[in-house]
């Protein structure tokens, strides 16, 4: 939370924590509450719940969510704030960022499932006992956060610095990365641990890429 008060201001960033893990947690409280969703529940493996809700789940949705949407804001623009404006943009940008969130769920949620036992499917589907519409929910969740985000933060002013460090910009990116690569190591079968260095290797390898480009075209 403080590289994103350093990155953004701390207007932006208690908007995008507020947004980002409010949501989460509303509509994660009516799917455990109503049948919005195939029907699920979570252990009490990920510790203290509140509604049916693990505490931890709103963190970490504003963490991923955060390290996501810098990762596009550089593999689209080059920079880690994209402040152009346009409505079909902001569609654009909304979902490319929750298109490079949810792949992160291709192995998450089978480990978590089947491994760690945090939640249970009360309806199992065809991929690893996880129902498809689960990465249907993930995109739409995603979606949603990101188009209110970005919406909202036009009604703030510009904040953090003008040229922000680029060791500091890429840490967001370099994380992204390594959670993708952790994938190799989660165990799973059918060789699935290797899809997320692939799917999320290839966004952060693109947003690197941009920031590499912008670096070498300040030296020029």
């Amino acid at each position: 939370m403080s590289h994103s008060a350093w990155l953004w201001g701390w207007r932006r960033c208690l908007l995008f924590f507020s947004v980002s893990a409010g949501l989460t947690f509303v509509l994660e409280a009516l799917s455990l509450a109503t049948d919005l969703a195939t029907p699920y529940y979570y252990t009490a493996v990920l510790g203290p719940r509140f509604l049916g809700v693990p505490v931890i789940i709103p963190l970490g949705w504003f963490t991923m969510l955060y390290l996501s949407h810098v990762v596009v804001n550089l593999m689209v623009d080059g920079h880690p704030r994209c402040e152009r404006r346009g409505h079909g943009r902001t569609v654009f940008l909304a979902l490319l960022t929750a298109l490079v969130m949810s792949s992160w769920d291709l192995t998450l949620d089978p480990y978590m499932v089947q491994i760690v036992k945090a939640w249970v499917w009360l309806q199992p589907g065809g991929f690893l006992g996880i129902p498809f519409a689960n990465y249907v929910s993930w995109l739409e969740l995603t979606f949603i956060i990101c188009l209110c985000y970005r919406v909202a933060q036009g009604g703030l002013p510009e904040a953090g610095p003008t040229e922000p460090s680029r060791a500091l910009v890429a840490l967001p990116v370099i994380l992204y990365g390594l959670i993708g690569l952790s994938g190799c190591f989660v165990g799973l079968a059918g060789g699935l641990a290797v899809l997320p260095p692939f799917t999320m290797g290839i966004a952060a390898l693109g947003a690197l890429g941009r920031l590499l480009q912008q670096s070498e075209g300040g030296e020029a």
